[in-house]
């Protein structure tokens, strides 16, 4: 496990790869060969949009961005599809082609149009509107396409002393634990959550709390016990606030390690080749856990986000990414 400073917890916060949509704009669950890859599908303009990183991941491609061109890559037998986030132009195997949408970024998430990704991946693809599925490739298990949309709950979160909209001084008069340090809009402090040793996150967006992540300071040799750490916090979970929005819990990022039993899947984690991921809505807060990794370092977080605030939240951050431009 990393050992995350304090001046660096800023550069991952908030910015898991499984990141989701608010509960208003959620759509269609996507099937692909009979595992859900996403429950966090979108629509737009007539076109549904999906997360890129995971339907592709689960249609077996490998992803690669490249940090000059700023341009996603997935690459598949044959097969090399690319494209930039805010542009309608994206290339097949070095062809332009046109997309019905320019792939956007919701909560740090880059979205594409999902006609786009099984046109050229050669996929069938159905719908069933009665259940909110879209089936990508073979029929998914009878099971999974029986179970209709979770109903928003009506349970309302308490986190720790604060509420979501507090002010700094608010929340910073509320909390006990030990501040550590703080910047750029983010506070953070040093506690314990569920046993573990963790750093407690707090960011502000126009002086109001929106969001809060633990981000667990854990540190095992064997890989695979970080799996065990994320299924007893989500087993935590599930009996405080029911089962999560999500019915499967792994998102792999390539075809090496599918098929390996969950349990194993320490190192296919720690080198950014498989997440685990489950959210649950609330009234009032959408909570993430995850455990992802890369460079055979794992990272296990849990991140609450107030509803509320998620549009006035995004309005900042893209604020923040157009200055200078």
């Amino acid at each position: 496990m990393r050992k995350i400073g304090v001046l660096f917890i800023s550069i991952i916060l908030f910015a898991l790869s499984v990141s989701s949509v608010s509960a208003a704009e959620r759509t269609y669950r996507v099937f692909v060969h009979g595992a859900l890859s996403t429950s966090n599908a979108i629509s737009q303009g007539g076109s549904t949009l999906v997360p890129a990183k995971q339907v592709l991941g689960s249609l077996g491609y490998a992803i690669s961005y490249d940090n000059k061109t700023k341009m996603t890559s997935a690459s598949k037998k044959g097969t090399r599809i690319s494209f930039t986030e805010g542009s309608k132009t994206a290339f097949v195997n070095g062809t332009k082609t046109a997309l019905p949408l320019a792939p956007k970024k919701v909560s740090g998430t880059l979205y594409i149009a999902l006609k786009f990704i099984v046109t050229y991946s050669g996929e069938t693809m159905s719908v069933d509107p009665s259940t909110k599925n879209i089936i990508i490739g073979k029929e998914a298990p009878p099971a999974a396409l029986n179970i209709a949309s979770k109903p928003v709950s009506t349970t309302k979160v308490k986190f720790r002393n604060v509420k979501w909209g507090m002010t700094v001084a608010q929340v910073k008069k509320a909390e006990t634990a030990k501040l550590i340090g703080s910047g750029d809009g983010y506070y953070y402090y040093e506690t314990k959550a569920s046993g573990m040793d963790a750093t407690l996150a707090y960011r502000f967006t126009n002086n109001k709390l929106t969001d809060a992540m633990y981000i667990f300071k854990v540190d095992h040799i064997n890989s695979n016990a970080y799996i065990s750490d994320y299924d007893s916090l989500k087993s935590a979970l599930v009996g405080k606030y029911g089962s999560p929005d999500n019915d499967q819990d792994i998102v792999y990022y390539g075809d090496l390690y599918k098929g390996d039993a969950r349990n194993t899947l320490g190192t296919a984690v720690a080198i950014g080749q498989a997440a685990f991921y489950n959210m649950w809505t609330t009234a009032d807060t959408e909570i993430t856990l995850a455990l992802y990794g890369d460079n055979f370092d794992s990272s296990l977080v849990l991140q609450y986000s107030g509803l509320a605030y998620k549009s006035e939240v995004s309005n900042s951050q893209n604020a923040k990414a157009a200055q200078g431009l």
